[in-house]
């Protein structure tokens, strides 16, 4: 994930390592998101829907725990 990890250091000045940092996300597997969102949580990147997608998932783990 170097691609996001440049892109994340330029904070949006380099418009290159973006589009790439996106061509490498949406190359991914819709069901790796959540790997994609551990790996964002991990290196301090903020991206949209990961902070919900992780509540949702530890809730979902949680509730399958209980049980």
């Amino acid at each position: 994930y170097q691609e996001c990890d440049k892109a994340a250091k330029e904070k949006g000045a380099d418009q290159t390592a973006d589009i790439n940092c996106v061509k490498y996300l949406l190359s991914a597997r819709k069901d790796c998101w959540p790997c994609i969102c551990q790996i964002a949580k991990k290196e301090g990147w903020k991206i949209k829907g990961c902070t919900l997608m992780v509540k949702i998932l530890k809730s979902i783990v949680d509730n399958l725990r209980a049980d």
